[in-house]
């Protein structure tokens, strides 16, 4: 009889240390995502904190055109790839602004990389790219609207008068 108990005793703390190990496995397991989680989180954010633009200047280029120059005053740089495709610019009268897509027929926006003091066509801080937003209509005189957004939502805005 104390030799059945011995067995059951040893079966169930058997059982019971691979329940616990089981366990232990899944929650290191889901702390260490969650981990990783926070860590990509953390540096995502370092990033768009250290991501910083101001259109410095803005005005009519022709009919149906506007230049416009964008300083990068953050810590980061930005990739070329990352400069048009995957930024936003809005323009328009005010209050009847749109997207304006990248490198399209008109309306349209290009860009080109004015100070690239190290020439190597990334926008490194203190650097400023040349902007040219083409129209499909003649502009007309009055207000507007600009607003460009980086690739992670940093953006500046700018009113002028035509």
């Amino acid at each position: 009889m104390a030799s059945s108990t011995v067995v059951s005793e040893v079966y169930i703390t058997l059982a019971v240390v691979i329940a616990i190990s089981i366990f232990s496995a899944s929650v290191l397991g889901s702390l260490q995502r969650v981990v990783d989680i926070e860590r990509e989180k953390t540096s995502d954010l370092k990033i768009k904190l250290g991501t910083r633009v101001d259109i410095i200047f803005a005005a009519q280029y022709n009919d149906t055109a506007v230049k416009l120059w964008i300083k990068n005053i953050g810590v980061e740089s930005i990739h070329p790839t990352l400069i048009g495709n995957k930024a936003d610019l809005f323009f328009g009268p005010r209050g009847l602004f749109e997207r304006i897509p990248y490198n399209s027929t008109p309306p349209t926006w290009i860009y080109d990389l004015v100070s690239d003091r190290d020439g190597d066509g990334v926008w490194d801080p203190s650097e400023t790219i040349e902007v040219t937003v083409n129209s499909d209509s003649t502009l007309s005189p009055g207000d507007y609207y600009l607003r460009y957004v980086t690739y992670n939502g940093v953006y500046s805005e700018y009113t002028f008068t035509i």
